[in-house]
């Protein structure tokens, strides 16, 4: 009996020592400048069961780095909206201040607040890569007032507003201030309906945490093609101007639809030799069909009918793998004598299921090419 508790013992042991080399193996190399990443926090406040995402920004190196930004357009947009994040620099003469108290592009990727639905539903470990975020720098107040980032956010057509983001600090400032503005031409900020929790956040540093502003119970935010959400900075030293900065990333609005019965039409899925058929016509038409091939900026599938590739996209063809069953929708064209979907041109993409067979390719003589 004491034996075979010895060895029971000895085999729980070995089990563990190998469950703990393996986190060590395969675990996230975090990058030596930052502490580790901290989990997705759970949202104490969560958008409505009726809503859903109106607008999203992901940034990517689609922004131009060590360059001050003035304006962002979202990454992803509601049908017929359009958003902004405008920056007001706090030194005269932006965004030619030498990148002091500017806006700018930073390598900063985190899954909190990341949003697959609003990109392409593809999932963060493939596309952090990509990922990247955006910075606030020092000086935060100046010549020219204070750092202040506007967000055009118009609700036109919903209600129960939620606006939440992916923020830290990096020895900048203490807090996060948001406001907001419902009136048309200038804009009137106030706090109104707001808890102090809400319009006054803290910072922690160098950790990411979720912010939430819940506009829901504002009536005025419903509806309202005027609608702008403003975020300033609580800083010790204002004038401070020693390389330090704000990050942020995945930001996010959400709200539930008036009419949920009055959603855009969608295109119905068509085969690829339907979808061929009208090439050229500009007309917007949506596939479904097993990938054979991904490779560059290009992937190619096909379905029983035919086959066609999405070209010029790269973060695509990064995230699929031959046997994933892909939607792609937006128009067809032809370049070359080959039929494709442009990827610049895409409305969208969604990966509908994995790890599929994929077919066997057929024997043909050159006379049935």
């Amino acid at each position: 009996m004491l034996r075979f508790l010895t060895i029971l013992f000895l085999g729980v042991a070995l089990i563990f020592s190998v469950a703990a080399c393996a986190d060590d193996v395969t675990g996230p190399v975090d990058d030596p400048d930052d502490p580790p990443e901290q989990p997705p926090p759970d949202d104490d406040d969560p958008p409505p069961a009726d809503a859903e995402l109106v607008y999203f920004w992901l940034f990517t190196n689609d922004l131009p780095n060590n360059q001050e930004l003035e304006s962002i357009d979202p990454w992803f947009n509601a049908p017929n909206l359009n958003a902004q994040i405008r920056f007001e620099s706090a030194l005269e003469g932006y965004p030619d201040t030498g990148r002091d108290a500017s806006m700018e592009r930073r390598n900063r990727p985190t899954e909190v607040n990341y949003r697959p639905e609003g990109n392409n539903n593809l999932s963060f470990s493939s596309i952090e890569g990509d990922m990247r975020a955006i910075q606030v720098r020092d000086p935060f107040e100046g010549s020219n007032g204070e750092n202040t980032m506007i967000f055009d956010v118009p609700t036109t057509g919903y209600e129960a507003v939620v606006f939440a983001l992916a923020s830290k600090d990096e020895d900048a400032a203490e807090g996060l201030r948001f406001d907001y503005s419902v009136s048309s031409g200038e804009p009137e900020w106030t706090t109104d309906g707001l808890s102090s929790d809400e319009s006054d956040q803290v910072l922690q540093t160098d950790d990411y945490n979720q912010f939430t502003v819940d506009f829901s119970e504002i009536e005025e935010a419903n509806d309202n093609p005027d609608f702008k959400i403003r975020i300033r900075f609580d800083v010790n030293d204002g004038e401070a101007n020693d390389g330090n900065r704000v990050t942020f990333n995945n930001i996010s609005v959400d709200a539930s639809p008036l009419d949920a019965d009055d959603d855009p039409d969608e295109p119905d899925v068509i085969s690829i030799a339907e979808a061929i058929d009208a090439a050229g016509t500009g007309e917007t038409v949506r596939v479904e069909g097993i990938v054979t091939r991904s490779f560059g900026s290009t992937t190619v599938l096909q379905d029983g009918s035919a086959g066609i590739a999405v070209t010029s996209r790269s973060e695509l063809a990064g995230a699929v793998n031959p046997g994933d069953v892909l939607q792609v929708t937006g128009p067809v064209i032809e370049a070359g004598g080959l039929f494709q979907f442009d990827g610049g041109e895409l409305d969208s993409f969604e990966i509908l299921s994995e790890d599929n067979e994929v077919p066997e390719p057929e024997q043909i003589s050159l006379g049935e090419v």
